[in-house]
């Protein structure tokens, strides 16, 4: 077993798979008939790393992302930590106190969301919320076009992504909150891909296993045991 894995961060990780296997399926969400493959995956979280750009966001800017498992979900995790910025993960069960205090603590000037799922109205929620957020410039759906929208827009430039280091900044996750108000736990590209990888190398995990998992997306075993 290796302690260190062979890529400084997730976006060199994504790139060396899109460029040694990019044909070979990468991701699969049954529920969405959606699959992407190691080329798709990366090429799209270029494109929306490069659109959220086109806002003005770059490295050390805080995006949100509140959604269920769906496909996008990893697309934007890569994409944020490819533009350099600080992914900050929101549980599915917030209601509009908790998303309140989640978007303002965390400073998030973007948050990426679908509308809802399961009854929950998250673009409800936040709209009720939005006047108390000053910082949050960007709203982007996931269901009315706005996110395929700034993917075309990323698409349409070839503005370089930056240099993103091992020690930066890569996610914001928050506590589940049980003995007071959440806690916000900062962590870093390397730590985030030194995880997923010594987990993987445990568990004896090979090229071209298929792996299955019902984990929220938002909790730190869904964003980087599974993705990553």
């Amino acid at each position: 077993m290796t302690s260190a894995p062979p890529f400084a961060t997730p976006g060199a990780a994504l790139a060396h798979m899109a460029a040694a296997r990019g044909a070979d399926e990468a991701l699969a969400f049954p529920r969405q008939n959606a699959r992407l493959t190691f080329a798709a995956w990366h090429e799209q979280a270029a494109a929306l790393a490069r659109g959220l750009g086109t806002l003005g966001l770059g490295p050390g800017d805080h995006v949100a992302l509140l959604a269920e498992n769906r496909m996008e979900w990893p697309v934007a995790q890569l994409a944020v930590a490819l533009l350099g910025g600080v992914l900050v993960p929101l549980s599915t069960h917030y209601g509009r106190a908790e998303l309140r205090y989640a978007i303002a603590q965390s400073d998030s000037k973007a948050l990426i969301r679908s509308d809802g799922f399961r009854g929950h109205d998250y673009a409800g929620a936040v709209a009720g919320v939005r006047a108390e957020l000053p910082a949050l410039a960007h709203e982007i759906s996931l269901d009315d076009g706005g996110y395929a929208a700034l993917l075309a827009a990323g698409a349409g430039t070839d503005a370089a992504l930056p240099d993103v280091a091992a020690d930066g900044l890569a996610a914001l996750l928050y506590t589940s909150g049980t003995t007071g108000v959440p806690k916000g736990a900062l962590l870093t590209h390397g730590a985030m891909l030194t995880d997923a990888w010594l987990s993987m190398q445990r568990l004896r995990v090979r090229p071209r296993d298929r792996w299955t998992s019902m984990i929220p997306l938002f909790h730190c075993s869904g964003s980087i045991f599974n993705i990553l």
